[in-house]
């Protein structure tokens, strides 16, 4: 039962938004421009965003820019899930269309049940707001957003409202035969009329176009884009489970829109085709998705407060020789809290602790935050940095510019407790559960396209049906909560201008995006842990209080010691220990106390530190386990003795625990000679090439804290242990 750690992010180099020029004349990413002039723009396409598509957004815009089209509007069904891409891309992404934000979303009048579309374009900041609080109260009601035409009129500043594809309503009407004055009347409260380029509607397009004229609104062609290609039918059909003959879908390019429209004049086709696009187009300004600014929640005095909090228990939590160690580790945090203006969050979790009632014990820190000796001084956590040899460097940065990660485990029958009190903690406004994506996987999109070819399409080449798999796979599927995740937001400050809202289909509410996309909000995590639930458990059943039990024993150690056979099989029931690949790790290493427990539990979350590394240099080379490299901590360690400064150490350090030492990059190699020159060994050396990833100590010691204390509650009330555990490790 290994709980895994959230790996960390590499941070994201800090680049303005580029903004959106001209078109170039020139070949993008090596596709020459058909045509040298501007293209056509297309104002109605769809993403895997929104789940029935077979190109990303940022594909979408790519091929668009190669296609000399000055903008593409992204307008997937029921879904403003692309956006965060499509402004990313754009600033990340040396491309000329500009991004048009819009969804075609869906409409439902008092007295009908059925539902029809319309599309709506953003305009400016206000109609990206306006579209958020649709969206937001649409979702609020139903996991499938439908709004109804009041809900549309309130929101409708800074928005285009245009006719929609397939299924909107004026084409719908027009194809059933309604009156010309029932279908004026929609036109007279539409921004613009789409036309779809099927021959099949050439004569509902011809009788729309005449009463444009009449009510003076634009027509504009659209392709309703699915998919790029024609090529790429196969897999768009594949994904929606059907195969029809029905024309368009693909994104058609001028020419193409142009000749769809040969029916009508030379210059009613060009009007329609280029010259109304760009109308609407040029009503659509540039907006910002992500904040352009941080948007955190304040404490102002924060710093100054945890100081004098700390520097009062100091006295109570260290000996007179380890005080100035203490204060000079107290004092670099809390000048990286002010840099990073992070202490809010720490007085916040705080007061979460306190308002739920739990004590250091009753909860445990993950990353590299456990070993903060602001959390230890302030009673939150059990871990002293001091004596685990833990460095500030592992949780700030060498320059104490990293923002310090809290990500708190709490008991699970407690945890949705704890989320409803964190939009009232001190200096917040909101708080918003963080929504996730759950898409199609390589493994899905494979079964997809091998149902598909089955049959009459058995034919198709191996490598055919690994394209149409790679055109199926990322589709969205559907919303899901996060564990723990929740965006904090400062008091004043309307949560739905920044981040809308959507219903789950348990009813639950969470965030439209997912958070890593956002650089300028904040997310708070506190998951649920069982193993907590575990000691809370046992401590009611057994009349003992967590806070007594020891978190290293000898009966506790026990468990983890080789029998007769030299099996290490007492520990089988211990949460972290259940698989026979760690217990065989506990065999080899055969630890003999509490740092040797850290040290194993660093070895098996981290990556390319056992098998064909530690595992071989202890059995070949006698290395011993306080010698193998666990943590990035170890490797910040083991370099300073060596002769390092504390910023060469953690610059190794840090190569080490990315994987850049394993992948040979010039700065490791650069390093790895100084390393040699300061006397470094060979294996040392080679063990560090070896790793993908590196655990931080800090968290191993949170975990081995309470794995320890649960095999002294076996030790001690064996019945007791083995009812809690028949109960939480189904």
């Amino acid at each position: 039962m290994k709980v895994i750690e959230k790996k960390e992010k590499p941070e994201k180099k800090k680049t303005l938004r580029r903004t959106v020029r001209e078109p170039k004349k020139k070949a993008l990413n090596g596709n020459p421009a058909k045509d040298p002039s501007p293209g056509r723009i297309e104002l109605h396409a769809h993403s895997k965003s929104g789940g029935d598509a077979t190109m990303y957004a940022g594909e979408l815009i790519r091929y668009a820019s190669e296609r000399n089209m000055p903008a593409v509007a992204i307008t997937d069904r029921s879904s403003i899930l692309a956006f965060p891409e499509m402004e990313s891309v754009c600033r990340w992404g040396d491309y000329t269309a500009k991004p048009i934000y819009g969804t075609e979303l869906s409409v439902r009048e008092k007295d009908s049940e059925e539902a029809f579309t319309l599309t709506l374009l953003v305009r400016n900041d206000t109609g990206k707001e306006n579209l958020y609080r649709l969206y937001s109260e649409a979702r609020a009601v139903s996991p499938e957003p439908v709004a109804d035409p009041e809900m549309l009129e309130q929101f409708r500043e800074g928005l285009l409202i245009g006719s929609g594809g397939r299924e909107g309503k004026l084409r719908r009407l027009a194809q059933d035969g309604a009156s010309d004055r029932e279908l004026k009347e929609i036109i007279a409260k539409l921004d613009y009329v789409e036309l779809l380029p099927y021959e099949s509607d050439r004569k509902i397009n011809e009788r729309l176009l005449l009463l444009c004229e009449a009510e003076g609104k634009p027509a504009v062609a659209i392709s309703d884009a699915h998919f790029l290609e024609k090529k790429d039918k196969k897999a768009w059909c594949a994904l929606v489970d059907k195969c029809v003959n029905r024309q368009g879908i693909h994104l058609y390019s001028t020419d193409e829109m142009l000749a769809a429209f040969s029916y009508l004049t030379s210059e009613k086709a060009q009007e329609i085709v280029i010259a109304n696009p760009q109308r609407i187009a040029d009503l659509c300004g540039s907006v910002h998705i992500n904040p352009e600014k941080r948007c955190y929640p304040v404490i102002v005095d924060a710093t100054e407060r945890i100081g004098k909090l700390c520097r009062e228990a100091l006295p109570g939590k260290y000996e007179e020789n380890e005080k100035e160690e203490a204060l000079r580790f107290l004092d670099k945090e809390l000048e990286a809290l002010e840099k990073t203006q992070l202490g809010f969050h720490i007085l916040q979790t705080k007061e979460l602790m306190e308002r739920a009632g739990l004590r250091a014990c009753d909860v445990s820190f993950r990353g590299t935050s456990a070993g903060s000796v602001v959390l230890y001084l302030l009673g939150m956590t059990e871990i002293d940095p001091l004596k685990y040899q833990l460095s500030p460097e592992t949780i700030y940065g060498i320059n104490g510019t990293k923002q310090i990660d809290i990500d708190l485990n709490v008991p699970r029958e407690l945890l949705s407790k704890v989320h409803r009190q964190m939009g009232t903690l001190e200096g917040i406004g909101a708080a918003l559960p963080v929504g996730c994506t759950d898409t199609i996987s390589q493994a899905q999109a494979d079964e997809i396209t091998e149902m598909f070819v089955s049959g009459e399409h058995d034919k198709i080449p191996d490598a055919e049906r690994e394209r149409i798999s790679g055109k199926i796979i990322g589709n969205v599927q559907k919303r899901i909560a996060h564990p723990g995740g929740v965006i904090l937001f400062p008091k004043n400050c309307d949560p739905v201008k920044l981040m809308p809202a959507e219903r789950l289909a348990d009813g639950s509410l969470v965030t439209a995006f997912d958070h890593y996309c956002f650089d300028h909000l904040f997310k708070a995590d506190v998951l649920g842990l069982s193993w907590l639930d575990m000691l809370r458990c046992l401590s009611e059943r057994t009349g003992t209080d967590v806070a007594d039990v020891p978190v290293c024993s000898e009966e506790a150690m026990a468990f983890f010691r080789p029998d007769e056979n030299g099996e290490v099989t007492g520990c089988a029931d211990i949460p972290g220990f259940d698989s026979e690949w760690e217990r065989k790790m506990i065999s080899v290493l055969r630890p003999a106390d509490f740092g040797d427990m850290v040290k194993v539990s660093g070895l098996s979350h981290s990556s390319g530190t056992w098998e064909k590394n530690a595992e071989t240099l202890v059995k070949e080379q006698g290395v011993t386990i306080r010698d193998l490299i666990a943590f990035r901590d170890d490797v910040f360690d083991d370099m300073i003795v060596k002769g390092f400064t504390r910023e060469e150490a953690f610059t190794i350090s840090e190569l080490v625990r990315k994987g850049k030492a394993k992948h040979r990059t010039t700065e490791w190699m650069k390093q790895k000679k100084e390393m040699k020159e300061k006397g470094v060994a060979e294996w040392y050396i080679r063990s560090c090439e070896s790793i993908a990833y590196l655990f931080p100590r800090a968290h191993a010691v949170s975990y081995t804290m309470m794995t320890m204390r649960l095999a002294w509650y076996k030790a001690h009330f064996p019945a007791e242990y083995a009812a809690v555990i028949a109960e939480y490790m189904d």
